[in-house]
């Protein structure tokens, strides 16, 4: 009975929709076959912004300490979207990460084009732009003038902004960085130097 249901479900060609076998499984054989649905998948977009272009590119070649910064967060990105692999699998169940990618180099005043070309490439608005973006940049494209100009509301992450005047969560409202801010740096510095008597 439960292989006949099955191959029924199998060949039910145009009575469940397009993407229904994509969502679902089949589990068991014979008699303990069963149809298992998968969660609906949420696709989010995330822009990544990068120092070079995209691989391949003489840039990118030229730069390749900047573009393996990019390959490795788009490595992650696969991981994180693998859900069968056992690292990072219970990261977002049910969601689908898709990364669009432009160049935005380093105090380049290329801040505005880069997202508006993430924008651009976008099947939705980006939810997040993230990457090694430098203290200018950053501070050009979460400035909340920017903001409302363009029309983007989206998160920015920065993975090598120092700038303590970045810091101004008013001016640069949903701005998260993941380095220690020069200001902390230079404290430590200074206790080490005083420690060691340096």
């Amino acid at each position: 009975m439960g292989t006949a249901v099955v191959d029924y479900f199998r060949r039910a060609d145009g009575l469940l929709s397009s993407d229904y076998f994509g969502q679902t499984t089949f589990v068991g054989s014979g008699d303990f076959a069963r149809i298992v649905q998968k969660p609906q998948l949420k696709k989010v977009t995330l822009g990544m912004l990068c120092k070079t272009e995209k691989q391949g590119t003489a840039d990118a070649m030229a730069a390749s300490t900047g573009r393996e910064e990019c390959d490795h967060a788009l490595h992650l990105v696969d991981l994180i979207n693998d859900k069968t692999d056992g690292f990072l699998d219970d990261l977002l169940p049910g969601v689908q990460l898709s990364v669009v990618e432009a160049k935005i180099g380093c105090v380049n005043d290329l801040g505005e084009s880069a997202v508006a070309s993430v924008r651009a490439q976008s099947p939705a608005d980006p939810v997040a732009i993230f990457g090694t973006i430098c203290s200018n940049d950053v501070m050009d494209i979460s400035e909340a003038d920017f903001r409302a100009r363009v029309g983007w509301e989206g998160v920015v992450l920065s993975g090598s902004s120092t700038a303590p005047s970045a810091a101004q969560e008013s001016r640069y409202p949903k701005l998260a960085r993941f380095a220690t801010s020069e200001v902390h740096v230079s404290r430590g510095c200074a206790s080490l130097a005083k420690q060691w008597g340096w």
